[in-house]
């Protein structure tokens, strides 16, 4: 029996390529979460907890890195998605704060684009919502909501930069300066919001 097999014995009627993809990304997202980045990803335990053999991976991804790429894609293609629906027509100052707020529990997604990243992949996209940002950006600009002098391409990448960096440290920086969890995020929204009105408003 191949491990294709086994994972649609394992999944009843509804177990498929899509179906059995879908487990294999989750179950490499769950191991990266539990084991660390520096752990690396090993593809005997991916395949052991979705009751398949190896070989699927190499049939279905091509390689771990393809592995990785998908799961991101997949989660990726969520959040993006998110993003955008909470963007449209509002100030950005209040985009980028939601946008915080929204990401702070990715920190497994910014986890893996770091990963890819510094795996040297090619094709790992740290802001995938790039040409949408700044196209609000530039509105907001004209809207007289942003400085003229602002330099939106350097903005967008201060507020990637931003969320992704508090969501991948968070839980770390809660640790370090002695809040309890989940406490920091309305204290650093708070922060944020300041900073950018003051900047918006000079």
């Amino acid at each position: 029996m191949t491990g294709e097999d086994r994972a649609v014995n394992k999944l009843g009627a509804a177990g498929n390529r899509a179906t059995t993809e879908a487990l294999l990304e989750s179950a490499a997202l769950e191991l990266l979460a539990e084991n660390g980045v520096l752990a690396g990803l090993n593809l005997r335990e991916v395949c052991d907890r979705v009751h398949v053999n190896r070989g699927l991976i190499y049939h279905y991804f091509g390689s771990r890195r393809g592995l990785l790429r998908s799961a991101l894609r997949r989660r990726g293609h969520t959040l993006a998605t998110r993003l955008a629906d909470e963007r449209s027509g509002r100030h950005f100052v209040d985009r980028v704060v939601e946008d915080l707020h929204l990401v702070s529990d990715e920190a497994d997604s910014y986890r893996l684009i770091a990963l890819l990243a510094l795996d040297g992949d090619p094709h790992v996209r740290v802001s995938p919502l790039k040409d949408r940002s700044i196209m609000l950006l530039k509105q907001d600009q004209a809207l007289g909501d942003l400085p003229s002098r602002t330099d939106v391409e350097a903005l967008h990448v201060l507020m990637v930069s931003a969320v992704a960096g508090y969501s991948l440290f968070r839980s770390r920086l809660e640790a370090e300066m002695g809040v309890p969890s989940g406490t920091l995020d309305s204290r650093v929204r708070d922060t944020l919001r300041a900073i950018l009105t003051a900047y918006a408003e000079s």
